[in-house]
């Protein structure tokens, strides 16, 4: 199985300190940097390698020049220049951290490797974790290939990094089994695919980095209180554009606008209430359908139908809504 690479942080910090002493990195290293497994995988379709470097300057360098840049970004309230400015302060806590992340790659990944299993249904062949990529972009990680993990943000997760890489991991098998392109070049989804399958990725994903050492919601409980309302929403939503497509666009971004933290509080409402009502094997089976995966929301809720829980009451969803969802799911790819 595959370890870490850390070649895209190796190749910042030398940036780093040459910036840091007044010095100018050339051209030439920047696009070997943004060469680097994790770099290539973050900007082959959702970051511009100039937006790295030009916040990357602003944050590391002592010029003039990049003192007005950091107080530019400052000004719009930036959290990627907040975020590589603490990576600068934390420099040699980082490396240490590097250190003993690399002495035990091989268990950890491991780990997230089999619980991401135990979130998929059985029948297809998935292919091993591709290991994780270690740099610095944004308190965040990507399930591209490889996995790509920011370091800062890998060390606030202390022990529970080995669920990050899991819940990871898990939308890498997903879409090797599905055959989807996500995180590549060339990838597209509109505003209506994008929203559910969020919500369909995320939700099972969410449920995988679950710690079961630690039971309770992932979300605060006001965040997961607005859920139902944003499911109505949707499913009001999905049933206007099965009726009218011509209105696809204008939904799709008026449901997109509406979708808190890229779907992971409404994804994981959704998942927990079949997890908690239909069971674990059933949530598992959805895991690469997102048709398979509301149809399962469907008959939860109508079981669950007058139960009120800390979460509030689960609404239903429409068969017109389930109907669109599938038209979605063969579009997907």
């Amino acid at each position: 199985m595959a370890q870490f690479d850390f070649s895209g942080t190796d190749g910042l910090w030398q940036a780093h300190d040459q910036l840091r002493a007044g010095m100018e990195v050339p051209d030439a290293q920047w696009k070997r940097l943004s060469a680097t497994p994790g770099y290539a995988a973050l900007t082959a379709s959702e970051f511009p390698r100039e937006a790295f470097v030009r916040r990357w300057v602003a944050a590391f360098g002592p010029g003039e020049q990049a003192q007005a840049a950091r107080a530019e970004y400052e000004a719009k309230g930036d959290p990627y220049l907040a975020h590589y400015l603490e990576v600068s302060r934390r420099r040699d806590e980082l490396g240490c951290f590097q250190d003993e992340l690399a002495r035990r790659a091989g268990e950890t990944m491991r780990l997230a490797d089999a619980r991401a299993r135990e979130f998929l249904p059985a029948g297809p062949e998935y292919p091993d974790t591709t290991g994780a990529a270690f740099v610095i972009f944004g308190p965040d990680a990507r399930g591209y290939v490889p996995v790509v993990i920011d370091l800062l943000f890998a060390m606030t997760l202390g022990d529970r990094l080995w669920l990050l890489l899991a819940h990871e991991a898990h939308h890498q098998m997903v879409a090797a089994a599905r055959g989807t392109r996500i995180g590549q070049a060339g990838y597209a989804r509109d505003d209506l695919e994008w929203v559910v399958d969020q919500i369909h990725l995320e939700g099972v994903a969410d449920m995988v980095s679950s710690d079961p050492a630690r039971p309770g919601p992932m979300f605060d409980l006001a965040e997961l209180a607005t859920v139902p309302a944003y499911l109505a929403e949707l499913d009001r939503g999905l049933s206007e554009v099965l009726r009218e497509p011509a209105k696809r666009a204008e939904v799709g971004a008026r449901l997109r606008a509406g979708l808190r933290l890229a779907g992971h509080p409404a994804g994981y409402y959704i998942a927990e209430t079949i997890s908690r009502t239909l069971g674990h094997d059933t949530l598992a089976a959805s895991a690469l359908d997102p048709a398979e995966f509301f149809a399962a929301y469907r008959r939860a809720a109508d079981r669950a139908a007058g139960e009120r829980t800390d979460r509030g009451r689960s609404p239903g969803l429409s068969a017109d809504a389930l109907a669109m969802v599938r038209v979605l799911g063969g579009e997907t790819r």
